[in-house]
């Protein structure tokens, strides 16, 4: 099984997209530092003894979607907090062991796609997502068990389609979104079991 990526160090500046997944030894991403900017997308994913996604601390652009899906070790994004812009969605989805989003505090754009986070058990807050203003598909908020606060979404402005936040059980509050003045699709707010009131 495949338990480094230096031999990739010789790449470097701008590629195409990039996909790390199914590796079951693969620990750290260290070889990939080189790598600046990607036209497509970057998916990482079911990477079950990763734990660092450090060797993608010089990336600053992702033209397509950004995925980090069911890497089952995983407990923050350091290493991403270099990225300011993402052309497509942005997924952070089945990451059971994520605590903290603040690898991602970098983005200010997610231009023409979504975000969407979901079934991150352990994960209480979404602080790293502040400086998002705009997200121009759908904002999906869903099956994070742990999660409590919205306060990461207070720099959110507009969203272009569906605003859903469905089955977080321990989310008590909407504060957070008091900063969205336009919603281009459905507002859908259900089965969060500890939520009392829609202020925010």
């Amino acid at each position: 099984a495949l338990t480094s990526l230096e031999g990739l160090r010789g790449i470097a500046g701008e590629v195409g997209g990039l996909g790390i997944g199914l590796n079951p030894a693969l620990t750290s991403l260290e070889g990939l530092q080189g790598i600046t900017e990607l036209r497509g997308h970057l998916v990482i994913g079911l990477n079950p003894a990763l734990t660092s996604l450090e060797g993608l601390r010089y990336l600053t652009e992702i033209g397509g979607d950004l995925s980090i899906r069911a890497n089952d070790a995983l407990t923050t994004l350091e290493g991403l907090q270099g990225i300011t812009q993402v052309g497509g969605d942005l997924s952070i989805n089945r990451n059971d062991a994520l605590t903290s989003l603040q690898g991602l505090r970098g983005i200010t754009e997610v231009g023409g796609g979504g975000v969407m986070l979901s079934g991150n058990d352990a994960l209480t807050t979404l602080e790293g997502l502040q400086g998002i203003t705009e997200v121009g598909d759908n904002l999906h908020i869903e099956r994070n068990d742990a999660l409590t606060s919205l306060e990461g979404l207070r720099g959110i402005t507009w969203v272009g389609g569906t605003l859903f936040i469905w089955r977080n059980p321990a989310l008590t509050s909407l504060e957070g979104l008091q900063g969205i003045t336009q919603v281009g699709g459905d507002l859908v707010i259900n089965r969060n079991d500890a939520l009392t009131s829609l202020e925010g």
